[in-house]
């Protein structure tokens, strides 16, 4: 993650920062992430601090996303998983009120995290040992999250992967055109509906209670990982979409960002490639991590469980389109078709390979 430039942030939330003199931080906004507005806090020409300013209009209720957050922290510290796994985890930050939420002009939520020490994250074309380390990283992070109790987190997103639901809000936004970009979606729409009737193998699974349930982190994008100079996982970071799912959801939307040879928005849908190699890479890191408690269901469903989650990102992109682009952000208007045309290629790169999935999956847990 890198800095854009110099970002003046709101007085209020400037003095708040738990610094002597906090006039004299530099502070940079930085590009990347979807939802939130994300700041890197520099204090001697280093960086200490991330702050953010919650989207609201996403997450709607900021104090529980701090709360699944601490909870998911105390989680892992009860067991030192970051000292016996080698990777740091981003820390709740409280300001100087002594709070770790700072409400601006009635309306705006700020928070601050620990800043974890890396050299690089990965966006596009990490190699294999840094698809190893991610799946052993994600992996690792599913065996401490393995023995918490439900209980303790009430999701952000209730029915964050689910299949139903997702197709459900497509379809509203399909009928309702509030965008009035139909005509420009209108191939991809039924491609859609298309691709949605071979998709219910892991939701069935789960309904009948196949496929157990356990807290997962349900945003493993790859660039959620960062690595030190010797490209080793030094941190995971992201914490705002823990709750309980199926790890399945993990492994595919990791699969989903690190397979795919082209980045999230690429125009140019003849570069989007499925690796299989970086499947397989990321694959027998995964399977090393979790190889005491997954089943032989999920393993068999790793392959569907990249088709599935790709699925559902790409009409999480195409329903925001055709709503106006109200929860992810853009740069440009054809944005969010961008990205969901990207998703759709890759489900069919994914088609192409799925014998080759299904082998990898054997070759490295046996």
């Amino acid at each position: 993650m890198k800095p854009v430039g110099k970002s003046v942030l709101p007085n209020e939330v400037i003095r708040q920062i738990p610094v002597k003199r906090p006039e004299k931080l530099v502070i940079s906004e930085i590009a990347t992430g979807h939802i939130h507005r994300t700041c890197f806090v520099y204090q001697e020409g280093k960086p200490h601090f991330v702050v953010q300013k919650i989207n609201t209009g996403v997450f709607k209720d900021a104090e529980l996303l701090l709360f699944n957050h601490q909870t998911a922290v105390d989680v892992l510290d009860q067991q030192h998983w970051c000292e016996k796994s080698g990777i740091c985890i981003p820390r709740l930050v409280s300001w100087k009120t002594g709070s770790n939420l700072l409400k601006v002009d009635d309306k705006d939520y700020w928070r601050i995290l620990s800043y974890i020490p890396h050299q690089s994250g990965l966006d596009v074309s990490p190699n294999y040992q840094m698809l190893f380390e991610s799946g052993k990283a994600f992996g690792n992070l599913l065996s401490g999250f393995r023995n918490a109790d439900f209980c303790d987190f009430k999701p952000v997103f209730p029915d964050f992967h689910s299949l139903q639901m997702r197709q459900k809000q497509f379809k509203q936004a399909v009928d309702a055109n509030l965008s009035g970009r139909f005509s420009e979606a209108k191939e991809l729409v039924h491609q859609c509906f298309e691709m949605a009737e071979s998709l219910n193998s892991i939701p069935d699974g789960i309904q009948k209670g196949i496929l157990p349930l356990q807290l997962t982190h349900n945003d493993t994008k790859l660039n959620n990982i960062l690595f030190d100079d010797k490209q080793k996982a030094a941190g995971i970071v992201d914490f705002d979409t823990i709750m309980p799912g199926s790890p399945l959801f993990d492994f595919g939307d990791a699969i989903r960002s690190g397979a795919n040879t082209a980045a999230e928005d690429e125009r140019n849908l003849s570069s989007v490639r499925f690796s299989i190699g970086n499947y397989r890479a990321f694959t027998e890191g995964f399977t090393y991590a979790v190889r005491s408690f997954i089943t032989e269901a999920e393993l068999k469903l790793l392959p569907e469980a990249a088709r599935l989650i790709t699925f559902i990102i790409g009409i999480r992109f195409l329903t925001d389109y055709l709503n106006g682009d109200a929860y992810f952000k853009i740069q440009y208007p054809e944005h969010n078709l961008v990205r969901a045309k990207v998703q759709f290629k890759l489900i069919e790169e994914m088609d192409s390979q799925i014998a080759s999935m299904q082998q990898a999956v054997e070759t490295v847990f046996n």
